[in-house]
């Protein structure tokens, strides 16, 4: 109703708590940036090396960085190396392959150029604006990924909201897409990865699906006109909806494939609950959405892969998902047809044929993972799959990640909001709100929501696509209370719900985390990566002529890429399972020939094992499970060096000091330098300079003795003990 001004009282409301929300948001989000940009820069200023990397000379081929990323965001680092790969190269757009991982052949690269477009981008504004070489700029830019890409998505979500949803419902819904905690990992400044900007064009991809009406056109005069009533309305959101989902499939197929198939399904439960008095159906609906999947599928991959890469890999987007999305609308609409009382066959055997196909399109990449997974899904490895199950922090299951933290703060954290939404329609549901649209709407959400909650509490890594769906879910739920005209109050509940849940659950925990970075000087978290830099940067300035291999655990392995452009062999990638069975070997080797000639064939110079990623035993059990004749843990030739067998003469030993301020003195790390040429007694001394690095003076002196009987002359020996024969007498 209208007052006497003409302004509309219930607009105003929206209005003012519209800007209040907003001013939070905006408030919580610049807070929370600031603070982390000042935490990672306090934590890239530390020293730990007399000679920093810009002013020493190493190899032309090494990529050296100082500045540190969060420990939370491994994949960040390759982000970074792909783009200035891309940046450095000429004649091609993309990144399909790294000469850093897999030594010494590399390896391929599937991921999604979108994050490496948007880092060149950002990188050359960074760099505009401070004056350094874009490529120089890639590491200071990829801070800014999750706040860029974070606005880019609020913009997109709130702008297909608000043309179908209410003002106060989509802002509220921005709200719980951007504070709700799971979620907005995925968008905190520093994170620099793909899952956000995957779950944008998830949620916009469902968003266009019931504003498209989920497959149902409502009569011109009925209460629930804002919803399509023209087949040309609901075909271009439906088309929209293909288009976007394309896109999400493209940026991440993995999380995408399950809503897509829990999309279709919740279009047939749309038909069977609709309001047979207000909404007709339109199958042709499900096939404009499949043929604007199957274009758009097709595109990216063409953008991702033409001319020069046109293989089929079933791990990411690819021209069969298309045909199967092609598919799957195509049986859908003639299932729908056929529930309705048409025919699904209107041309008899022609019909029937092209439904066979469909349904030989959708199968097509089922089966091909099924019995040929080795040439189309290396993910299905049996190796990979136990490393990934055992030992990837995203693959755990809920249970898992409850045992090992704050049960009550992951439990409030992961159900508050879908608890919040069955709540809530349980309430609009018994007081006859849920009429027309929005019960096919709601289970369009539905679907694929509870799917992927689901897959959530099996791994954890779908937590943020279940949190999403959940938001969207809110958005339509407060949208028909909103718009309700027996439960006036109803919207203020649920917003008070919402705040309830949501933000103070956020903000509680960012509170913790200001007062942590105020007790302690150096988090432990950033400690392993700190020393990885000052490994890599050691390495580098050890020899300028040449470029180090190392083998190493799988996070160091991406420590020592990111802050050397050293090169690695396992790095926890699906792409480079041949490097992660050639470290893995190596680990496993039974004796010293063959280890050797494993170090020999991968080209490594060195060897790193720290206590906090030694995963020596896991390759060796991981082997083992996975059907391979190796030594157990505890009995390899590695492990037996590391436990104090006599080194061959070939190994050298570095003495690591980890640096003054690091209070870890239950950690430790060994490295190894590899030295074929070495002789024994050079092998001696070595040895005794390491014991006498290592403070163990007695022992140091024994292995001098050892190198003089040897070789007595040696130059190298005797200038050595020179100069350190004080200290050796003490």
């Amino acid at each position: 109703m209208l007052n006497s001004s003409g302004f509309s009282l219930k607009s105003v409301f929206q209005s003012r708590v519209s800007l209040l929300l907003l001013a939070f948001l905006v408030v919580f989000l610049g807070a929370d940036t600031i603070w982390r940009y000042e935490s990672l820069s306090k934590v890239s200023a530390v020293k730990t090396n007399e000679v920093p990397i810009g002013q020493s000379r190493y190899s032309s081929d090494a990529k050296p960085h100082s500045i540190i990323l969060p420990p939370s965001t491994m994949d960040g680092r390759w982000w970074v190396l792909h783009t200035e790969n891309f940046l450095n190269q000429s004649g091609s757009w993309r990144v399909r392959s790294t000469t850093l991982d897999n030594a010494p052949e590399g390896r391929e690269v599937h991921w999604s150029s979108s994050i490496v477009w948007i880092l060149a981008i950002l990188s050359k504004i960074y760099g505009s604006t401070t004056g350094h070489p874009v490529s120089q700029s890639v590491a200071e830019a990829a801070f800014w990924v999750g706040p860029f890409t974070l606005l880019f998505s609020l913009i997109l979500l709130g702008w297909l909201a608000s043309l179908r949803f209410s003002h106060l419902p989509t802002i509220l819904f921005l709200l719980f897409f951007s504070v709700c905690p799971t979620i907005y990992q995925a968008f905190r400044a520093g994170e620099t990865d793909h899952h956000g900007l995957a779950c944008t064009f998830t949620a916009a991809s469902i968003l266009s699906l019931v504003a498209g009406g989920s497959g149902l056109l409502y009569r011109k005069k009925s209460p629930y006109a804002y919803f399509p009533s023209s087949f040309e309305n609901a075909r271009n959101w439906f088309r929209l909806s293909g288009i976007l989902g394309a896109t999400a499939l493209w940026i991440s197929t993995a999380s995408f494939i399950p809503i897509l198939a829990a999309s279709g399904l919740a279009g047939l439960g749309a038909y069977l609950i609709r309001d047979r008095t207000a909404a007709t159906a339109e199958p042709e609906l499900w096939r404009s959405w499949a043929e604007a999947g199957f274009w758009g599928c097709l595109f990216f991959y063409l953008l991702e892969y033409f001319p020069s890469h046109m293989g089929l890999r079933l791990e990411v987007n690819n021209p069969l998902y298309a045909l199967a999305w092609l598919g799957a609308g195509d049986l859908l609409a003639r299932w729908i047809l056929f529930l309705n009382g048409g025919k699904p066959f209107p041309k008899g055997r022609m019909s029937i044929f092209f439904a066979a196909i469909s349904v030989f399109f959708v199968l097509l990449p089922l089966g091909l993972i099924k019995f040929v997974p080795s040439e189309f899904f290396v993910v299905s490895d049996r190796f990979l799959l136990l490393l990934h199950n055992q030992f990837i922090q995203e693959f755990r299951s809920l249970p898992g990640a409850i045992s090992e933290g704050d049960w009550i703060a992951i439990c409030i954290e992961w159900f508050a909001l879908p608890f919040f939404c069955l709540a809530g329609t349980t309430i609009l549901f018994r007081a006859g709100d849920l009429k027309g649209p929005w019960l096919p709407a709601l289970l369009t959400v539905a679907a694929p929501a509870l799917l992927m909650q689901a897959l959530a509490i099996w791994q954890i890594r779908w937590s943020v696509s279940a949190q999403t769906l959940w938001a969207l879910y809110a958005l339509v739920l407060l949208d028909a209370a909103f718009r309700s005209r027996t439960v006036k109050s109803v919207v203020t509940i649920f917003a008070v719900c919402a705040l309830a849940t949501c933000a103070p659950l956020t903000l509680g925990t960012f509170t913790m985390l200001f007062r942590k970075m105020d007790e302690e000087s150096l988090s432990k978290s950033v400690i392993p990566t700190l020393i990885a830099r000052d490994i890599s940067h050691r390495l580098l300035q050890a020899d300028a002529n040449k470029l180090p291999t190392v083998l190493t655990g799988p996070t160091t392995s991406t420590e020592l890429n990111y802050y050397g452009g050293i090169r690695t062999l396992g790095t926890l990638y699906w792409e480079n399972l041949p490097g992660l069975k050639s470290a893995a070997f190596i680990f496993a080797a039974p004796d010293e020939p063959t280890f050797r000639d494993l170090i020999n064939k991968a080209g490594v110079n060195y060897i790193l094992v720290s206590t906090w990623d030694n995963f020596g035993s896991a390759f060796v059990d991981l082997l083992r499970q996975a059907g391979v004749s190796v030594p157990e843990p505890g009995h390899t030739y590695l492990e037996r060096l590391l436990a104090g067998e006599p080194l061959p003469t070939w190994l050298r030993p570095l003495f690591y000091p980890i640096p003054a301020g690091f209070d870890i003195p239950e950690e430790n790390l060994r490295l190894f330098a590899i030295v074929p040429n070495q002789t024994h007694a050079q092998a001696m001394l070595h040895q005794g300079i390491y014991a006498f690095d290592a403070g163990d003076f007695p022992l140091a002196s024994e292995f001098f003795q050892k190198a003089e009987k040897i070789s007595p002359l040696e130059p190298q020996l005797q200038q050595w003990i020179a100069e350190n024969n004080k200290q050796l007498k003490k």
